[in-house]
């Protein structure tokens, strides 16, 4: 059975039947819960539709705590750099140890037309890229080569994401820190700035309702989601040889560059593996057995394997890409009978990462050895990656 999407001025016939405009909750829920359709012969589809049940930030949910200890250094008044076109609100400019960032509080058209043009993006006039948990994600320049990047301006004390800005390792499939500060402002409060590469290619939540709609093959489409899902693990796996823990895997926080990468973000949750912790942080879809257990009882528990963590979200998050939505708590908590000792495809490799004892489920590295990366399907096309990218996706 397949559904059309709710969303006004949007198309996505999948099949004859449609939905009104103006979603209700029966529709919310029939569409989080329906299963996809296998691939379609032929799918037209206007703007990508914005879901009821899968509404994510085009550019991701970044969470992270201000440091105190960090030097503070003053953001500038940026009144002089008003756009005389403009009445709204000027610039901010923001002054750091390797350069100066202009904070776009509006957008005039003229920058609204310099984004498209060099972006692809269309915000006309918006400059909120997404809301986080502990802050905001919006868009700036940066003065000294007038590139547009992403900065999360952090106000919560209890987002840590500052504290890790130099420990997150060099990897093509992590999200590179390209420069951090924190300010004062006028009433003494503390703020924190995180400056970060624009990824244009949206979110995989956003992307999961696309992946049937398309005129790949069977095979073509399978061979592309082992290839999202090997770049993705190759992320964790040299975040965890470098002894961080992510603790806040999900689709929303896997997201696309300009050419299709798929780039693990959102580090504000991330724990040393060497330093127990009894804390229970992430996002409650994607809490695993212990952590939803540990909630209920005592803090005096044992503590929690954070890498454990990590291992059942990315499983959640690859049967989420198998299936091409959202997994009802049912089917998240759903004790698997009889676990593949060898991982097939991405069903079995996502059913070894949700084995109910996390001592048991399958580690990063040992899923990259298993022969659903030595599958036909995935070595045929895996040199195909970019084509199959903008034939599943098209142009953002």
């Amino acid at each position: 059975m397949s559904v059309t999407p709710l969303a006004p001025k949007s198309t996505l016939l999948c099949s004859a039947a449609s939905l009104s405009p103006r979603p209700n909750n029966f529709h919310r829920k029939l569409m989080q819960h329906a299963l996809p359709a296998r691939p379609a012969h032929h799918c037209a589809f206007g703007p990508r539709p914005s879901l009821p049940s899968m509404r994510a930030p085009r550019f991701g949910v970044f969470a992270g705590s201000l440091d105190p200890k960090k030097e503070q250094l003053p953001v500038s008044d940026a009144s002089a750099r008003l756009d005389k076109r403009s009445t709204n609100k000027p610039h901010t400019i923001i002054q750091t140890d390797k350069g100066e960032y202009e904070l776009l509080n509006t957008l005039t058209p003229a920058e609204s037309a310099e984004i498209k043009e060099t972006l692809g993006l269309s915000l006309k006039g918006k400059v909120v890229l997404g809301q986080g948990a502990f802050g905001k994600v919006r868009i700036a320049r940066n003065l000294a080569t007038g590139e547009f990047v992403a900065v999360k301006k952090i106000t919560n004390e209890k987002d840590q994401e500052l504290t890790m800005v130099d420990q997150i390792p060099k990897h093509k499939n992590l999200l590179p820190y390209l420069d951090a500060v924190m300010t004062q402002g006028s009433k003494g409060e503390q703020k924190g700035y995180i400056f970060m590469p624009l990824l244009t290619g949206g979110t995989l939540i956003d992307k999961l309702p696309l992946f049937y709609c398309s005129d790949l093959t069977a095979s073509q489409l399978i061979g592309f989601k082992t290839a999202i899902a090997k770049q993705a693990l190759e992320g964790l796996l040299c975040l965890h040889d470098s002894g961080l823990a992510h603790r806040d895997i999900k689709p929303e926080n896997i997201m696309f560059d300009q050419v299709g990468t798929p780039i693990l973000t959102d580090f504000g949750l991330t724990h040393r593996i060497d330093r127990p912790t009894r804390a229970v942080r992430g996002t409650p879809d994607y809490f695993s057995p212990e952590m939803m257990q540990h909630q209920n009882v005592s803090r005096l528990n044992a503590p929690l394997d954070p890498v454990a963590q990590d291992h059942w979200a990315i499983g959640v998050s690859l049967m989420e890409l198998e299936l091409g939505r959202r997994m009802d708590l049912n089917e998240r908590m759903q004790v698997y009978q009889g676990y593949p000792d060898d991982a097939e495809d991405l069903v079995g490799l996502a059913m070894q990462f949700m084995h109910e004892s996390g001592e048991q489920r399958l580690t990063v590295a040992e899923a990259l050895q298993q022969p659903v990366f030595e599958s036909d399907d995935y070595l045929r096309f895996r040199g195909q990656y970019g084509a199959l990218y903008g034939a599943v996706f098209g142009s953002d």
